[in-house]
């Protein structure tokens, strides 16, 4: 997930030992580098990008899975999408 300068693949404890690190020194609550990288999918799904657009940032081939996974993260674009038939045709 995190290369150094030449490319290298980073060991992932130490990446892990890093994130936690940083957490500690600006008194946040302990997370997971997983958790960070969901809630950044699920920003950016909530805020209207499209799933293709997500789907590719997550790695994922097919936005099946981006859908299944994120779907918490669609809700405020049901909602928004949930606009009243005289509004729609401008009556």
């Amino acid at each position: 997930m995190f290369t150094n300068r030449l490319g290298a693949t980073l060991d992932a404890s130490n990446v892990r030992k890093v994130w936690y690190t940083l957490q500690e020194r600006v008194d946040a609550p302990r997370a997971r580098l997983h958790d960070a990288r969901h809630m950044h999918l699920s920003l950016l799904v909530a805020n209207g990008v499209d799933v293709r657009t997500v789907a590719d940032r997550a790695g994922h081939s097919d936005t099946t899975l981006t859908t299944r996974l994120y779907s918490h993260a669609f809700d405020a674009q049901r909602r928004r999408a949930a606009i009243p038939l005289d509004d729609l045709l401008g009556e």
